[in-house]
């Protein structure tokens, strides 16, 4: 099993801790009990907050179907983080582990989606037993996709599109707090796609390197 993180500082006090798990979701088309859990008691919290980037998003049939229905030969995974002894669902991950890599030999990761739990959905008990949000978690995330591609012959190279309805504030995230080199399109106006397909570069593209996704990764080493 990769060494994903145990454990995320507390947002009310970073000296006290939430434990932290990391689930695959088993490969079904629909009726996962996790996806299920998500669809109901936090999808609609995502929805109802303006800007979000991953507010319409369907975890319980469409994104599980999309990722394992259409064939299994970029090997799709789905994942979701779990805080608190009660196990709170607080993020969600679909990615690629055989896409093709345009900026480096072999393969690479495609992040597909990702998606954190509002505040509100994540009040839980922290090991010194107060009631709070685990802090970081975006990137804590995002370290579950690093830490796949770098157990992966993707050797840590994986790429990501920032989705519009994000807007600039997620373009700044990406390329502020998690370091992703942004894929100019002067350079790469087409990127993989669908078989006979491409993705035209909208400029929302972000890329890491085995050496940037090493040095991301090494960040989150405490709480591993």
């Amino acid at each position: 099993m990769a060494p994903f993180i145990t454990r995320l500082p507390s947002k009310g006090d970073r000296n006290d801790f939430i434990d932290i798990d990391v689930h695959e979701i088993i490969q079904k088309p629909f009726g996962d009990r996790r996806c299920g859990e998500w669809h109901r008691n936090v999808q609609p919290v995502i929805d109802s907050i303006p800007n979000r980037a991953d507010a319409g998003w369907d975890w319980n049939l469409k994104i599980p179907m999309a990722a394992f229905m259409g064939g299994m030969v970029r090997q799709p995974r789905l994942f979701q983080v779990t805080a608190g002894p009660s196990a709170h669902p607080a993020a969600m991950i679909a990615i690629l582990l055989n896409e093709r890599c345009f900026y480096s030999a072999g393969p690479a990761a495609f992040l597909w989606y990702l998606s954190t739990a509002p505040d509100p959905c994540i009040k839980v008990q922290t090991r010194g037993g107060r009631i709070d949000s685990p802090g970081m978690l975006g990137l804590a995330a995002l370290d579950v996709a690093l830490t796949l591609s770098l157990h992966s012959p993707c050797n840590g190279r994986m790429w990501l599109h920032a989705a519009p309805q994000g807007g600039n504030a997620l373009l700044h995230w990406y390329g502020l707090s998690a370091v992703a080199n942004r894929v100019p399109s002067e350079s790469y106006g087409t990127l993989p796609g669908a078989p006979f397909m491409g993705r035209r570069n909208d400029e929302r593209y972000f890329a890491f390197t085995t050496e940037t996704a090493l040095w991301a990764h090494a960040r989150f080493s405490t709480w591993r």
